[in-house]
């Protein structure tokens, strides 16, 4: 959420709109607030009542200094303030959910208090359409932007061996399952190494495991790393095994720097990796399933996509394709509630597309 937030702020502003982020509550780290216009309230240390009591006076002061267009709602704290902010302050903006998970029916009721919704992935989109309590609420489907233009060079790829990487939260079980990478690797022959960047509470786990299975040689843990993709030299693909995911942007950013993904068939991975053209999907849980892939592409019987189409896959999800996604969706909201797509800087857009 830091990451797509901070990047989708930032293109607001060079599409030519302002845009402001309050985070209720804080953030045990604030580095990834820096150049962002945002405003803090509250600390995760204080109290839960007196948190709400401070979310609810500085917010509507806040916001009423700001005096927004559109409120988007990342969480459902958010969303429970915001309709009565609204109703004392900010009378025409519309209120739209965006939420950073993949949705079940337990969310239904408290996304009815929205106006829209921007969906991350395509599951989302279906579950917020056949919900009978929000009809007549606008349902957009607009995934999480990854800088596809401005990404760094292409990771080349390894001539002798196969490499398969992992970047990430390091669980054995959910929502990672590294256990099931485990267990596929142990089943792969051939000449590959793997590497994991990341940590996790299971990390040592994990590395008993492996050791037990006779990877200890093959794996290569390299632990958390601010910018992973500056530590990997070359990569054959990169390699998911989450049980659920929202939309999984290390997918996209792998893809972006022309790395092939091999991905458990949850909802937001469906939305990116295009079988044979940049990666391929096996049954969550079925590490046999994701072995056979990975066999496949040591010997060689499953050819690696090229970089340059894997690349182009993602091109939809680049920033500036998103965020004039998301602007579009929020002109169109405020047309619908005041018939004026009007915006903070006075623009008003030539096209809306619901």
């Amino acid at each position: 959420m830091e990451t797509v937030i901070a990047r989708v702020l930032g293109e607001i502003t060079r599409q030519g709109h302002e845009g402001k982020l309050f985070l209720l509550g804080g953030s045990t780290h604030e580095g990834w607030l820096e150049g962002l216009n945002s405003c803090v309230i509250g600390d995760p240390r204080e109290s839960r009542w007196r948190r709400y009591v401070k979310y609810a006076l500085l917010s509507a002061i806040a916001l009423r200094q700001f005096k927004p267009d559109v409120l988007l709602c990342a969480d459902g704290a958010a969303l429970k303030l915001a309709r009565p902010i609204r109703s004392l302050l900010l009378h025409e903006a519309p209120i739209g959910a965006w939420f950073h998970e993949t949705l079940q029916d337990e969310h239904i009721s408290e996304l009815r208090t929205a106006d829209f919704h921007l969906c991350i992935n395509s599951a989302n989109e279906r579950l917020l359409s056949n919900a009978a309590e929000l009809k007549g609420q606008r349902i957009y489907l607009v995934h999480n932007p990854v800088d596809v233009k401005h990404s760094s060079q292409e990771i080349t790829r390894p001539e002798r061996e196969k490499r398969f990487l992992y970047v990430g939260r390091l669980t054995y079980e959910y929502p990672k399952n590294i256990k099931d990478l485990l267990i596929a690797l142990a089943g792969v022959g051939g000449k590959w190494k793997a590497t994991i960047i990341g940590d996790g509470p299971d990390q040592k786990k994990l590395m008993n495991c492996a050791h037990r299975y006779g990877l200890t040689d093959r794996i290569e843990w390299l632990g958390w790393k601010v910018d992973p993709w500056e530590n990997i030299e070359s990569a054959s693909a990169l390699v998911l095994t989450s049980t659920v995911e929202g939309f999984p942007m290390v997918l996209s950013e792998a893809m972006a720097r022309g790395l092939p993904c091999v991905s458990s068939d949850c909802a937001g991975a469906r939305d990116i990796v295009e079988t044979g053209v940049n990666g391929w999907l096996y049954k969550a849980g079925q590490a046999e399933e994701l072995a056979a892939i990975l066999e496949g592409i040591v010997t060689g019987d499953r050819q690696l996509p090229e970089s340059s189409a894997v690349r182009a896959s993602v091109s939809r999800f680049d920033s500036s394709n998103v965020v004039k996604e998301i602007i579009d969706a929020c002109a169109a909201e405020c047309a619908r509630r005041n018939g004026s797509p009007r915006f903070h800087n006075k623009e008003r857009l030539d096209s809306l597309r619901p």
